[in-house]
């Protein structure tokens, strides 16, 4: 049986690569990798540490047993750079995502505040 889509059809496709032909690398349980994953914190002030961290597949193992979840949208890399890249843009969502949530908590605020107000001017 031949697994390559391309030489099963007899076609030339042009374009990328189909995922099962792309370079693959090894990753044994002490190969160093990058996990970007959400920092976890409430705050617009979050640091690389927060969301990009080095560890191996035993490491990640010990981690999801502390408490580590899928929840924080976890993204593993074995290139340090793209693994960087990635956490600054990620970085910098979350940063624009709080600015619009404190945005909102500040007008909520207000409303409560201006609402309360004309309560206590009723007879």
């Amino acid at each position: 049986m031949n697994d390559n889509p391309r030489e099963a059809t007899g076609e030339e496709r042009p374009g990328p690569p189909l995922p099962m032909e792309t370079t693959t690398m090894r990753i044994d349980t002490d190969t160093p990798i990058r996990i970007v994953a959400d920092g976890g914190t409430s705050t617009a002030d979050l640091e690389m540490v927060d969301v990009l961290f080095e560890t191996t597949l035993r490491g990640l193992e010990n981690q999801f047993r502390g408490g580590f979840t899928c929840d924080t949208q976890p993204v593993i890399f074995t290139d340090p750079k793209e693994a960087r890249a990635y956490a600054e843009k990620r970085m910098e969502a979350w940063r624009r995502h709080r600015k619009e949530v404190m945005a909102i908590e500040a007008r909520e605020k207000e409303e409560r505040e201006r609402y309360l107000a004309e309560i206590e001017k009723m007879p």
